[in-house]
């Protein structure tokens, strides 16, 4: 699957950077279960979020689940089941039978020695399209250990997903890098797996990770089935990543595509992992071949946490990649229209995460404090553009607004007599939000007035008219743009048309010398809907109304 990021421009380029729901199956446990607990084998702790795997004869997998905090599990056990596997990163696998069915439970400790480097010599098999280096076997052990990390994530949401919130993003760069604005958006589900490849690992070995449809490239970025499918491995050549200073208890496994071909878009990047915690951080790559605009660092990154009941979860995710922004010719003495390329992250980060068991998680993010001047009263209601994030101001004139993402804002505000047609009023305050920290502001909101003068500037009229604001929305409830708006006063019992407008791209019209202590007639309709009237009478200075059009009937 796939979605389209919000648009700042005309895009060129867009990014698959999918966020899924996956839903909780109810699945009842059979007649008899496996239990047990797994510790390290020289302290005695239990190890959490270790994967526990029930096969067959054959091998085959039947059932697997993860350790809680407390290093227990329990599986369902089916007739067919032989062998138990046990994995964890920073820990030697081990195997044993299935023992003894009593009173419809089997019995089966496991203890785990540590690891004492995760680079310890593993027999490897040869990858013919990989040069033979040094660092192989010890790739290749660092290899199993990130991906017995992977699957843990798979197992952590197959067994215990939790109830997520989550924001989803979308940051703009200028030429110089720097960042000049973002849209954020938040929702809720029942996941832990917010970001999901499109296609197998197999197709993307063979095609790469970009593919243009219909004149726009689309890019991919691997999650951990694709990372752990065989095909991978056979497709990417591992070596130990160099030291990075940034990183100083990190060891990284490099991978690069095997084979490069012409015009095809590969990935190439490291895995990392923590040596002291014994956990997964993140893979981080970049994108190569084809026309991508490599000086832009075209990329991704994809972080992981192991929360304290042994699940692991993807916290953060991110697609970088290039966009294309018209604008205004610098070096041209007339004004033209002219493209750039410039850097463009869509992605997300968990905000909250709540388990049927009651625990919870909740990401340190930013805020901000206000307080209001102006016309801002108790109930006005504050926005921060482009975004999902509102409050509204108490008696005492104060808002607060919390899980923000890093980045900038601009604050605007609803003036009651506009929120009928959810119009925001850009105000003049701006910040910054960091990472748990909080930020201060004052903020002046503009009033219903203010916006009207704005608007209609030298039509404002005299003070015994009024200011109408409509907005015309589309049976879905989106912007009804380039619809037909017709306005007719009634006088003596008669109706006079007064105007006869079109909607802007945001559904609106604004009629700025509308009689005012009269009533009006309001016609809006567009092709392809039934139109819609409304009688509204004009008794203040600024008066706002939301028409919504119908289907058509069939």
């Amino acid at each position: 699957m796939r979605a389209n990021p919000p648009s700042f421009s005309q895009p060129r380029v867009c990014l698959v950077a999918c966020f899924a729901t996956i839903l909780a199956a109810s699945t009842p446990l059979a007649a008899q279960q496996l239990r047990g607990t797994v510790r390290d084998s020289a302290s005695r702790a239990p190890i959490p979020g270790a994967v526990l795997i029930v096969f067959d004869s054959s091998g085959t997998t039947l059932e697997r689940n993860i350790t809680n905090d407390r290093g227990e599990y329990a599986l369902p056990l089916p007739a067919a089941a032989r062998r138990v596997h046990v994995l964890r990163i920073g820990f030697r696998p081990q195997s044993n039978r299935v023992p003894v069915v009593v009173d419809g439970v089997a019995r089966l400790d496991f203890v785990m020695p540590a690891i004492p480097t995760l680079l310890e010599t593993v027999a490897i098999v040869e990858q013919p399209n990989c040069p033979r280096r040094a660092d192989g076997p010890a790739a290749f052990a660092l290899w199993e250990q990130a991906k017995a990390a992977l699957l843990a994530t798979i197992v952590s949401r197959e067994a215990n997903p939790p109830k997520v919130v989550r924001l989803q993003f979308v940051q703009r760069f200028d030429r110089k890098d720097s960042l000049v604005g973002q849209v954020v958006r938040i929702d809720s589900a029942s996941t832990s797996r917010p970001f999901i490849a499109t296609r197998a690992a197999q197709e993307f070995v063979e095609r790469g990770f970009a593919y243009d449809s219909g004149g726009v490239m689309w890019f991919n970025g691997p999650d951990a089935e694709v990372m752990l499918d065989d095909a991978f491995a056979r497709g990417y050549c591992f070596s130990i990543a160099a030291a990075d200073t940034a990183r100083p208890k990190q060891v990284g496994l490099g991978f690069t595509p095997a084979k490069r071909k012409r015009g095809r878009v590969d990935i190439e990047g490291s895995v990392w992992i923590d040596s002291a915690s014994r956990a997964l951080s993140d893979v981080v790559f970049r994108y190569v071949g084809g026309d991508i605009a490599a000086d832009l660092k075209p990329g991704g990154r994809i972080s992981f946490r192991t929360m304290e009941n042994g699940t692991v979860m993807i916290d953060r995710w991110a697609l970088r990649t290039a966009d294309y922004e018209q604008g205004p010719n610098p070096n041209s003495l007339r004004t033209r229209a002219y493209g750039q390329l410039v850097a463009r992250e869509s992605g997300g980060e968990l905000v909250h995460a709540r388990w049927p068991d009651g625990r919870e998680w909740q990401a340190m993010l930013g805020r901000v404090r206000g307080t209001v001047t102006g016309t801002g009263l108790g109930g006005t209601e504050i926005r921060l553009v482009d975004t999902d994030y509102s409050a509204i101001v108490d008696s005492a004139g104060a808002f607060e607004i919390s899980n923000l993402f890093p980045g900038p804002y601009v604050v605007g505000a609803i003036d009651l007599k506009l929120a009928d047609v959810d119009l925001v009023l850009m105000t003049r305050t701006s910040f910054t939000a960091v990472r748990d920290s909080t930020v201060t502001v004052s903020v002046d909101v503009p009033s219903a007035m203010d916006y009207a003068a704005a608007v209609c500037q030298a039509g404002l009229g005299a003070p015994e008219n009024s200011v109408l604001v409509a907005r015309v929305i589309l049976p879905d409830g989106s912007p009804a743009a380039a619809a037909s708006v017709e306005v007719r006063a009634e006088s003596d019992g008669n109706l006079r048309r007064i105007a006869a407008v079109e909607t802007d791209r945001n559904g609106l019209v604004h009629l700025c010398q509308a009689p005012r202590n009269s009533r009006v007639q309001i016609l809006a309709q567009r092709k392809g809907t039934a139109p819609v009237q409304m009688t509204v009478d004009l008794s203040a200075r600024v008066e706002a109304v939301k028409l919504q059009l119908r289907p058509r009937p069939e």
